[in-house]
Order: structure tokens, then sequence, then C-alpha cells
């Protein structure tokens, strides 16, 4: 959209800003700037600003729309032309004979003939004006259309009454009208939908585009003036069809307001009268528009909060006064009518909208939020399950994603809860698969597989998904854990000691004490898949949370491989109800500490007793750094994390340890 700078400052008398101070400020209210030209106009030096008008708003391809926009950021006055007084006694019972065939596609029309119009050249600044904007000076009637068009942004046209007569058609052409030729000499092929103007017997217009047929010449003196608002998708797809874009498409294509139809004609017949003279003798008006005027409504703190800082009531009722919403305050909300040429605002979100444009997005800190965002109603189990996740992804491992469905056989050699019945599904996807699976092992396993059998031996893989289960009273049940496998090109022992210790750095990790966790060796045989004494169980108090274990390699093809599988519903649960459960805030303190033990579960055993005996609840976490075999025993170095104490207090927890293991 073009805009010549002059022009601004004639509907905006007040402006002293600077053009650059102009382009600014239509840049922060969300109009881009393209080009600026240097021109002249009327002898003098102008500038003329190209627009790039993106949003759903006709209002701003026109003058007026534009320069409403800079009244408002700058808070100053826009002065709009006066409403003509039509002398309606003269003529008022005097109808053209117009006909609309297609009211679903014509939403106004509004004409008025004059006789005794006089056609001439059109004055030098009206010419000038135009030739700004790339439209050719015709005469000065016709130049005045396109004048009031830029303007206002409504297209109007003008026919040539001695030529065609008063009798208009809209109609839709329906293979009646093959062909016309346009003002410019352009001969188009009319497209069998296409929305036409004809008085009866032949095309004089389509609806953006003026014939001609019915243009006028120096001769004429009696003229039929039209204002008309179409279906604007039947303007689009027409306009495409006989590949012709004018002013007058660009602006009916756009959702118009007609309303607007009256201040244009206002316009236009003053100014006809002014330079072409004649007098109005007949008129016509019909309206099948849809367009309801909403009476909006918006809460003040909806503008606020969605703002991310504090905007007054007065503020917000200014500004949507000087947009012309004609806004009340009553009850905690602003109350408003839906502004003339505003089509595109239809909910209280589009008027908190407008209120944060014109508040200056520049404004509004990058930083934090000044006041009360919306409350946060995502699940804290999500919130853990992202925790984890990230947590993992950032110490290397692969997620991984698999179907709930799984072979009968696999899930039950895998399954966290063998003692319950899993749950098999009635019309499965595929008969191979029947059962939702009991653990996020039988679906690591499977991952692994495929990896190993093309040349991929090392995996660290995980999965945080659902497992599903009959409780004793065979209801069902369902779960989401965590599930990771391990296997690596260094020693079952080292993969299985890294599992170990990433699971105490999971808990602590979300926020517990670790000394409220241990490990527990199981003996008898649990599920089959497993190596024997490998299996751990993995408790927060009494509860079983979670478990260790090596694959056995007679019960699994690709050999061993280490599975660590977590509840995280439990978890989530723990959390919630737990005190001893906290973000962590403290600096932490890592000490080293050597312990030669047996193996990995007489290690355990101490560092329980030592939990058991000792407050602990300064322990972070901990876990197993390095291992090294001696004659009969392995020396173990594990680093110890602890919070909310000093250096000494450290150290001294350190020797309680020590001491304790001697």
């Amino acid at each position: 959209m073009l805009l010549l700078f002059s022009q601004l400052k004639k509907y905006v008398p007040g402006l002293e800003k600077s053009v650059k101070e102009v382009c600014d400020a239509f840049t922060l209210t969300g109009q881009m700037l393209d080009k600026i030209h240097q021109v002249k106009y009327e002898g003098k030096d102008d500038v003329l600003l190209d627009l790039e008008v993106r949003q759903n708003r006709s209002d701003l391809l026109s003058t007026i729309g534009l320069a409403r926009e800079i009244a408002c950021y700058m808070d100053l006055e826009i002065k709009l032309p006066k409403e003509y007084e039509f002398p309606r006694k003269s003529y008022s019972e005097n109808i053209l004979p117009i006909e609309v065939l297609c009211p679903d596609k014509v939403k106004k029309i509004k004409a008025i003939k004059f006789e005794g119009v006089e056609i001439k050249k059109s004055p030098r600044w009206l010419s000038d004006y135009l030739g700004l904007f790339g439209i050719n000076s015709i005469n000065n009637l016709v130049d005045l259309t396109n004048y009031v068009m830029l303007e206002t942004g409504i297209p109007s046209h003008v026919f040539d009454a001695d030529l065609v007569g008063d009798h208009l058609v809209w109609e839709l052409s329906h293979g009646k009208y093959k062909k016309m030729v346009t003002l410019n000499g352009q001969q188009i092929e009319i497209p069998n939908d296409a929305l036409v103007i004809s008085d009866g017997r032949r095309p004089l217009s389509m609806s953006f585009i003026g014939g001609k047929e019915d243009a006028l010449n120096e001769r004429s003196r009696n003229v039929i003036l039209e204002f008309g608002i179409y279906d604007q998708a039947t303007v689009r797809r027409n306009s495409r069809q006989v590949k012709v874009v004018t002013e007058a498409s660009t602006r009916l294509e756009k959702f118009l307001d007609t309303r607007l139809v009256d201040n244009a004609l206002s316009m236009l017949v003053e100014m006809i009268q002014e330079l072409c003279g004649g007098s109005i003798v007949a008129e016509y008006e019909y309206c099948n528009d849809n367009l309801v005027c909403k009476n909006l409504s918006v809460r003040f703190d909806l503008i606020s909060q969605l703002a991310g800082v504090q905007i007054s009531e007065d503020f917000s009722l200014h500004i949507l006064n000087k947009l012309g919403f004609e806004p009340t305050s009553k009850d905690g909300s602003i109350h408003v009518k839906q502004a003339l040429g505003r089509t595109d605002i239809s909910c209280e979100y589009d008027l908190v909208e407008e209120v944060i444009r014109f508040y200056g997005y520049d404004k509004i800190p990058t930083n934090r939020l000044s006041i009360n965002i919306v409350k946060d109603i995502t699940l804290s189990r999500i919130k853990l399950m992202d925790k984890v996740t990230d947590l993992l992804v950032s110490k290397g491992y692969d997620e991984t994603r698999s179907w709930v469905l799984v072979d009968e056989h696999k899930n039950l050699i895998t399954s966290f809860y063998p003692q319950f019945d899993p749950i098999r599904v009635t019309n499965s996807i595929n008969e191979e698969v029947p059962i939702l699976r009991s653990s996020i092992a039988v679906n690591l396993v499977e991952s692994y597989k495929k990896q190993f059998f093309n040349g991929i031996y090392d995996a660290s893989i995980f999965e945080i998904g659902k497992i599903f289960y009959r409780d004793a009273n065979k209801m069902i049940k369902e779960e989401y854990f965590l599930g990771l496998l391990v296997r690596s090109l260094a020693s079952l022992q080292v993969d299985f000691d890294r599992v170990t210790s990433l699971l105490y750095s999971i808990v602590a990790y979300l926020g517990f004490s670790t000394h409220n966790f241990s490990l527990k060796k199981v003996k008898e045989k649990v599920i089959e898949i497993a190596h024997p004494n490998s299996y751990l169980e993995f408790f927060y108090k009494e509860e079983l949370v979670g478990r260790i274990f090596v694959t056995s390699k007679y019960k699994y093809e690709p050999g061993e491989v280490v599975i660590m599988e977590l509840n995280l519903t439990k978890l989530d649960k723990i959390v919630s109800t737990d005190s001893t459960a906290e973000e962590l805030s403290d600096r932490v303190i890592y000490r080293d500490v050597n312990l030669e033990c047996v193996d990995e579960f007489d290690l355990l055993k101490n560092i329980n007793t030592f939990f058991e005996n000792n407050d602990a609840g300064n322990v972070f976490d901990w876990h197993v750094i390095d291992r090294y075999k001696l004659s009969d025993k392995i020396k173990y170095t594990i680093r110890i994390g602890f919070i909310k104490i000093g250096e000494k207090e450290a150290d001294t927890l350190v020797e309680k340890l020590l001491c304790s293991k001697h």
C-alpha cells in the first residue's frame, strides 16, 4: 500500500514527526516498510511510503485507515471528510431499474444517477496524485472514483447512461457472456461463474474491472455511479481466472465493511459536484450483507495477563476509543461496538491485540514477566518425565519409541509384575502381538536385537511409556515407566555399575534424598530372561519402585545386557507426598572415598548401614566411579555428593563412613 506523506498530514494535521519516526511507528504497529520513494507533488518535495499490509486488514488499504493508525499511535486527532448533505427531496421517489440476480454474491450496491455532468481532463493535482500510485489519468470523473478508492478503500464504477441506459443487471455469466473488452482495450474471456454487470444483453463490466462498452467520453452527460461490495471469494477467483489484478480487485477480495459505502459515496459525490457539476436525479440501494456489527467485550485483567506487563484500564479505554470502538467500562470489562472498517475484529483476543500493539511491543520486557502468568496446569507426571528425559539425553542416551502391543511369551519372560495377569486385546491390529506390555524391557530387548544383528554391538537406549496389567482384584492398571538398556564394549560389570550409579543419579536429580532408596538382591528366580543372581529390586523405603538385572545369554539371543526399569508413576506420587523430595538449590560438595568390599552387594550393604546409623539427610547422591580387583576383595572408589553443609561437615561424614567399614 502506497502512502503519500503530505496526504497523511492532511488527515492528521497535528503530525509533526519526521518521516523516519512515522515509518518506525508503522513498523511497531505491524505494517512493514518496504521502500521510501523521494517524489515531487504539487511542486514540492514529498515522500511516498511503500508499506506491506500482511494482515487481513481491508481498512489498511486506504489512506484514511493508515492515518487512523498513526493518529492513535501518536495520540493525535484525525480529521475526516465532512458528510455530504444529499438533496434527496428532489429525487427520493426516482428508483433506478437495477436488478440483482445473484443475491448470494452481492453484499451491497448503492447507485446514483447524475444528469448534466461535464467530462473533461482532470486537474493537475488529481492526475499527478494518481500517477504516484501507477494509475493512468482517464478523465475528471473516472479519476475521482480512483481517488476516493485510494482514500477510503472502497472501489466504485461509473457507467455512461447515454450508451447503456438505466437498466443494469448484476448476474453470473453461466456461459451467457463469453468475452469482454476492458477499458484499456484488452479482450478477456469471461469465466463461466464470473460475476458481471450487464444491461441484460451484453456484459458491461466484471465486478473488479470496467468494460469499454460503458466507458465515459467527453460527450457523456448522464452517468450512473455505483459502489458495490461483493462476495470476496468470487472476486478473487474471477480475478485469478482472467489473470487480471487491479486496485479494485485487491480491495474487493478482502472483507470490506459495507457500512463504509455511505462514507465513500458522500466524499465522491461532493467532489463530483465540485469538478464535474450535474445534479442527482435517481438512486438505488441494495443490501444483503450478513455482517453483524458485534458488541464485544474484553476483561481488563486478560489484557495485562497476555501482555505480560501491567496495562492500565485508562490506557486501554483511550486506545480503543481512538480506534473507533466507542468503549465503555463495566464490571471489570471493556464493552465495545465494532469500529467502522474493522471486520477483522471478532473476539476479545483481537481487542487485546489492538491494545498491546499501541502500548508498544518494544516496551514489553524480554527477560521476565512482571505479572502473574496463566496458571500452569501441566501434570506433575509430565514434568517429571521431561526432567528424566533431559537428564538421560544429556548423558548421551538415545530415546526410542515402540508399540505397547507385544508378543505374549516375550511379555511373560520380561514382565515387571509377573505375579499379575497381562491384558489381552480383543481385536489387535496384528494377531502376533495380542498383549499390552507389562514392562518396557520387552521392547528394549527387541530394539537392541535389531541393532545387534545390524552390527551395532554397543547401545545406551531408553524409553518412557506406559505398562499395563491386572491387579489382584482383576482391575486394569496402567503406569508410566522408564526403561533403560546398556551394553558397551567394556565388561558387563562396568555396565552394571554404570546403570546402578545412574539409577541413584536419577532419583537424586528428581530431588530425593538417596538414603531413602535401597537395592535388594532377589535370590529366587523372578523372570525367565534374567541372569541368575543378577536381579536387584529398587525400593523407596519399603515400596518397590524399580529393578536392575542382566539378561541371560541362554534366554536372550544377542547375549547379556543390563536393563533398568523405574516406576515414574509411583515416584510422581512420592514427590507430591514426601517432604524430603525437594528441588536442588544448594551447592553440592563432592568427596571421593575408597572402600574395600567383597562384591557390589557387600558395598551396598555397607552404604545402607551407614545411612541407617547416621543422619544422611545431607547426602545428595553417590555412585561408583572406579573399581580395582585385589587378591580377595574389590576396591571401590565412590563419589558422594553432600548438600546444605560445609566442607568440614562433609569431611566428618566421610570419616564416619570409613570408620563404620573398619
